[in-house]
């Protein structure tokens, strides 16, 4: 486990952290093609598994590297490539581009949602650290008016915070 937290991770996240940090990136979207949009969901699926798995390692290198803020950009994720298309499939494809902007959404929001509900300060100094609130709550403001299994996370995930608030 030492050698995959000293040698391995940096290299395997490494697409994760070369995004740009969520203050950074000014744009509506930020644009992924499919394979792209993949890769990302499958790091934030082995970031999570990390964050569980393996707490002390795993909230070490989070504490040590600002990845929480670079995940946070993909809340702004949508896959651009889509969009270009032909006006008689433009419904399926539509469908297609909420579903992957879902999924690569809900992948890096399921980290957050552990983070809170593992109950550690350190990770709650680091979301408060790098103001990581405002874009969560700028995607439940956005998922708000549809029904879907992100909008519903989001809302618990509030709910959670309230519940504990309450308790403390």
């Amino acid at each position: 486990m030492d050698y995959f937290y000293k040698e391995c991770v940096q290299i395997l996240l490494k697409p994760l952290s070369e995004l740009p940090e969520w203050k950074n990136f000014t744009e509506p979207r930020y644009p992924l093609i499919r394979e792209e949009a993949n890769r990302f969901v499958y790091l934030c699926d082995l970031l999570y598994n990390f964050i569980q798995q393996h707490q002390f390692r795993s909230h070490f290198h989070v504490m040590s590297s600002d990845i929480l803020s670079r995940v946070a950009t993909l809340f702004k994720s949508k896959d651009k490539h889509l969009r270009h298309c032909e006006s008689r499939t433009l419904s399926k494809l539509i469908a297609l581009l909420t579903r992957v902007h879902m999924f690569c959404s809900k992948a890096a929001f399921r980290i957050f949602r552990l983070l809170l509900k593992q109950n550690n300060p350190n990770s709650h100094v680091q979301v408060v650290r790098h103001d990581i609130l405002k874009p969560i709550l700028d995607l439940t403001i956005q998922e708000s008016l549809r029904d879907n299994l992100l909008s519903c996370s989001c809302q618990e995930y509030f709910e959670h915070m309230r519940k504990v608030c309450q308790i403390s």
